[in-house]
């Protein structure tokens, strides 16, 4: 059943995270074991490709199995262990409808985080914590798999603890009745556990655990921009790196119901019954993941821009608003640096072949991409009357005029229209509703809101699209991405100086906060021979997107029609 998986476009880009992360050697000297509130731990002694040492715990638990009578519910608090618990080898992955080729040991029993500190580190440090959230749309990735050779190099060598950590995925992590029946996000739930067992903990293994950053990637950028709404999470970290995703990503808080009813219609549970839960519990997870792929198929994956089919929404629980505007003006205000490519959806709307009408589109169609496709497109996926009814014909107007010139930075090399075609999707699914939640977020008081744009293409790394792709930037920094040097270890140094001080800098340049005041967007731009501080990220895009929903009643990058405050 799983092979009947659609791995174009958007599952390809999933199987880039599972390639990121080699094994580094084991040491043989003798385990590092600390003493926790739940316990003693003992980990293991690891090097890197350089041979720095580090001391790792992996596969700790940080809440209760969510199994049997758990499962669709908040996670529980772990036990504290009797004997010491022999952290010295990863948990089980999360388990998911997408099994990905390194993902071995899928399992509902999931949920651990791994810990990475800088060899024979006292007790008594008290050391920055760098806690990562990985990404995979919510549907796939693990903890287990963040690069441990870049954590070693870029981090602990540095002084900085970094946390992994797994959460719950698919229709385990996010179905939904979108009632107080299932009211879905208990994979932001679990992350919001972790972070709480990380701030009980951490202090024993020689980390500040007032001094914690969150860092996401994708999803995981999403997951960190959710927690960072939350007023109850205050004291759980003080700082947060957003890279290539936002709350506000249309892929990140709607109510997309097809794929749950499609669940509980396999298992023969009625989807409204207050008894759903109870239902569900009764099967095995089997049984449920393959009921959570039959969801994933119910919505079609040709000519739908928004690929979300399980995640994250307003419950009225986990965030206490119903609009992003609400919650971010009672959000703790925090440091927060965002990231983007330049071409973020460059891997996922141009693929090899395709029998799609608009999106994606097949390499061979790109390359022969005119004028009049790209207003077609535009036109028919994009302006749909489904969304903006009577206004229709003004919002493709609007659309299509902006996207058939170029822009002042665009600086694409050869076929402009299929390069713009990238450009709108990218837009739409990511980059938008990114600087969107940082410029409210300035708005609203937050006074260290900082941007960065990665723009470094290797020769070679894409054949089609000019500019970076979803994940360059994370393979940059943690896997040496890139064969000039100097950017990834001054792109280490930007990230290290944030998590230290809540300022992204390097020896030669600190990055500007975004001035309320102002409609621009400041940025650093990540590329050789050296990085360099710009006045403005694509305030025109975000400008022409927010005129779009205003004007013509839908708002694509936040994925629903506007008939209330955003």
């Amino acid at each position: 059943m799983l092979a009947a998986i659609q791995w174009t476009p958007f599952y390809q880009l999933l199987l880039r995270f599972a390639c990121l992360f080699c094994p580094e050697s084991q040491t043989s000297k003798t385990n590092p074991t600390v003493i926790t509130p739940y316990g003693t731990v003992e980990g293991i002694k690891i090097a890197s490709r350089k041979g720095i040492e580090a001391d790792a715990f992996l596969g700790i638990p940080y809440a209760q199995p969510p199994i049997a009578e758990l499962r669709f519910q908040k996670p529980q608090p772990t036990i504290k262990w009797e004997r010491t618990f022999k952290a010295t080898k990863h948990g089980h992955v999360c388990a998911s409808h997408i099994v990905i080729p390194s993902d071995t040991s899928q399992s509902e029993d999931c949920l651990v985080l791994n810990i990475l500190r800088p060899a024979n580190l006292p007790a008594s440090s008290s050391q920055p914590v760098l806690v990562y959230v990985h990404g995979g749309a919510f549907q796939s990735g693990t903890g287990n798999s963040f690069n441990r050779n870049g954590q070693i190099e870029q981090f602990t060598s540095h002084g900085i603890i970094v946390v992994s950590i797994n959460y719950r995925l698919s229709a385990f992590g996010y179905f939904t009745t979108a009632s107080s029946n299932a009211p879905g996000n208990y994979g932001l739930w679990d992350q919001l556990q972790a972070l709480q067992f990380i701030h009980e903990i951490i202090g024993s293994f020689g980390g500040d655990p007032n001094n914690v950053t969150i860092w996401g990637q994708s999803a995981g950028a999403a997951s960190v921009s959710w927690l960072s709404l939350r007023p109850e999470a205050k004291h759980l970290f003080s700082k947060v790196i957003s890279m290539s995703g936002s709350a506000q990503d249309l892929w990140a808080n709607n109510d997309i119901l097809k794929p749950s009813q499609t669940v509980a219609e396999s298992l023969g549970c009625n989807y409204t019954s207050e008894d759903i839960v109870p239902c569900l519990q009764q099967f095995s997870t089997k049984q449920v993941t393959k009921a959570a792929l039959q969801g994933v198929h119910s919505l079609a994956f040709d000519d739908r821009v928004n690929f979300a089919r399980y995640c994250p929404r307003f419950d009225g629980d986990f965030i206490n608003y119903t609009t992003f505007k609400g919650a971010i003006a009672n959000a703790p205000k925090r440091p927060h640096l965002f990231g983007l490519n330049t071409q973020e959806d460059g891997g996922n709307a141009i693929i090899t072949t395709s029998n799609a009408h608009y999106f994606p589109l097949s390499l061979k169609k790109a390359k022969n991409y005119t004028i009049h496709d790209l207003k077609t497109m535009v036109e028919n996926l994009i302006a749909r009357k489904d969304l903006f009814g009577d206004n229709a014909n003004a919002a493709a107007e609007a659309i299509f005029a902006f996207y058939s010139r170029p822009q002042p930075d665009s600086n694409y090399t050869h076929d402009f229209y299929a390069q713009s075609f990238v450009q709108v999707i990218s837009d739409i699914r990511f980059n938008v509703p990114s600087l969107r939640e940082a410029v409210e977020k300035a708005k609203a008081g937050f006074n260290d809101v900082y941007f960065y744009k990665y723009t470094h293409v290797p020769k070679g790394l894409h054949n089609f699209v000019d500019g970076t792709e979803h994940t360059d930037d994370l393979h940059a920094i943690m896997d040496g991405g890139t064969t000039v040097t100097q950017i990834v270890e001054e792109f280490g140094e930007l990230i290290r100086n944030f998590v230290k001080t809540g300022v992204p800098s390097t020896t030669y340049l600190t990055a500007k906060a975004i001035d309320p005041t102002s409609s621009k967007v400041p940025f650093v731009r990540i590329d050789a021979p050296r990085f360099t501080n710009h006045e403005d990220l694509w305030s025109d895009r975000a400008a022409l997107w927010d005129t779009v929903a205003s004007k013509f009643g839908y708002d694509w990058p936040l994925g629903r029609k506007v008939d209330h405050e955003i």
